[in-house]
């Protein structure tokens, strides 16, 4: 088995909707925030999942988990959380970096990111999977982080 045939099993996912992105992808990141770092030794691999199961599983638990301010108020957790919800989940997108413990599926995709980070060709790399509803909600984010990029910099020549 290949190595995304692998993840895809230990996820509980299709292996055709899982997509190697940003700077491993395309050798600098797009983010806004990183203004096309390039891929690096130190760099992670992230990963985005069309599977709108889990993206529904994942949004029924972050609706359950009712006022942020459960968690602690100005937590690193309710921080992330408020902008969750407010950014990502309306637009389709659920990223799982700091929140996957959270997730019913949370332990099996953590082991999962773990022991594809001990196979080619992304050993010895953290792995940072983010859910998407469908393939629409992957490709607007995409095109969003670009269209932020660009005004980001064209903000910087004036």
């Amino acid at each position: 088995m290949d190595w995304k045939t692998h993840l895809a099993h230990e996820l509980d996912v299709d292996p055709l909707p899982i997509y190697i992105v940003g700077s491993a992808c395309l050798g600098f990141s797009l983010s806004p925030r990183k203004r096309f770092v390039e891929f690096h030794s130190d760099s992670d691999i992230d990963v985005a999942i069309v599977s709108s199961r889990h993206f529904e599983e994942a949004w029924q638990k972050l609706r359950s988990l009712g006022p942020v301010d459960l968690l602690g108020p100005e937590t690193r957790a309710a921080d992330f959380l408020n902008w969750h919800r407010g950014n990502l989940v309306f637009d389709g997108t659920i990223a799982t970096d700091k929140i996957l413990d959270m997730l019913p599926f949370g332990p099996a995709w953590t082991r999962a990111f773990g022991l594809a980070s001990t196979r080619q060709p992304t050993l010895g790399r953290d792995i940072r999977g983010r859910i998407y509803k469908d393939c629409q909600s992957l490709r607007a984010y995409q095109e969003n982080n670009v269209r932020r990029l660009r005004a980001s910099l064209l903000a910087d020549d004036e």
